[in-house]
């Protein structure tokens, strides 16, 4: 299970040193172009990282040129219409199809807890599977997880002048007695709590009020559902598993809104759809992404309509661009 925990990019750093793929971190694309002698693409990038991160990240100076001899891109439709260089013409095709894709917000929240007694609880509650959906009367949590606990240094620790001192030592404490739970929000919250929420590395002060506001409103229906949830003859209240919460992490993402309209008794509407957009160009060129139909169109279901996530779009869009590109250069 991969929820957006804070470590998701470390998660994806590991996928590619393990599939020793050379990396090259830190460093935004400035313009990407086809060299037709060379048979290669031209990547020119802004830099990155300053002095010793760039160094150790083997990063390229501002403005150094590489050759490749394949692209797989994966941006947002505005990213695509917007990266510089002979990468637009390639991609025109697929603005007219992409141009009006909607999206919508959600997020989660991850919990680290680190009391013995809230613990024992809160194992007892996903005794049986690490993923439960709940039924939240508010509308608010639609499934809770129960992540590895060495997930938590990932999270923003909570202040420890503001927590009282948990029941045992440092010294006594270890990953043992810590547990990591994330919440999903649902659909119909997101709605309505989440599309105002920004990614950007320059929050305003009225961005982190409503990621403060949206983060307590989580934490206390976390804390209400967990309570509830065990058949435990000890009790462990509200107020207990407030307290024993050592960090949080508030992550949110937005996804394309992809409708789909499967009719398996109709051959013609039962076509799979792309998953990319390959270019036409004698060398490997895919965009990748969750606003492509294809990728959201899962294994016929019993109603004859298939509902993917937005994780599960990107995966099999990346799939299938990897099959592609291994497809041309072998």
């Amino acid at each position: 299970i991969l929820l957006p925990l804070g470590a998701s990019n470390e998660i994806c750093r590991w996928m590619l040193t393990n599939a020793r793929v050379r990396t090259k971190y830190e460093s935004r694309i400035k313009s990407i172009d086809f060299d037709a002698a060379k048979q290669q693409f031209v990547v020119s990038v802004f830099g990155g990282g300053k002095g010793q991160n760039r160094r150790r990240n083997n990063n390229p100076t501002p403005g150094k040129s590489e050759l490749f001899d394949a692209v797989i891109f994966a941006g947002s439709p505005a990213e695509v219409r917007t990266t510089h260089g002979g990468m637009q013409p390639l991609t025109k095709p697929m603005w007219r199809r992409v141009r009006k894709i909607q999206h919508t917000r959600n997020c989660c929240l991850g919990l680290a807890f680190r009391d013995p007694a809230v613990v024992e609880h809160i194992l007892e509650v996903f005794q049986k599977h690490p993923v439960m959906p709940v039924k939240d009367e508010q509308g608010v949590i639609e499934e809770l997880v129960l992540q590895p606990n060495n997930m938590a240094h990932h999270m923003d620790r909570e202040p420890q002048s503001n927590k009282p001192k948990p029941a045992t030592t440092e010294t006594t404490t270890t990953n043992n007695t810590m547990a990591v739970v994330v919440a999903k929000s649902t659909e119909k919250f997101a709605e309505t709590q989440c599309q105002h929420l920004r990614a950007t590395h320059r929050p305003t002060a009225e961005d982190l009020e409503h990621q403060r506001l949206l983060t307590e409103r989580l934490v206390k229906q976390v804390c209400q559902l967990l309570g509830k949830a065990s058949n435990n003859t000890k009790v462990v209240s509200f107020q207990q598993l407030q307290e024993s919460i050592v960090a949080k992490k508030l992550n949110y993402w937005k996804y394309a809104q992809i409708q789909l309209q499967t009719q398996p008794n109709h051959n013609n509407n039962n076509k799979q759809q792309p998953c990319c957009f390959v270019a036409d160009c004698s060398v490997p060129f895919v965009v990748v992404g969750d606003y492509f139909p294809g990728s959201h169109q899962a294994q016929p279901s019993s109603n004859g309509k298939d509902k993917a996530c937005g994780f599960t779009a990107v995966f099999r869009s990346g799939e299938e661009a990897a099959k592609e590109v291994a497809r041309v250069l072998s």
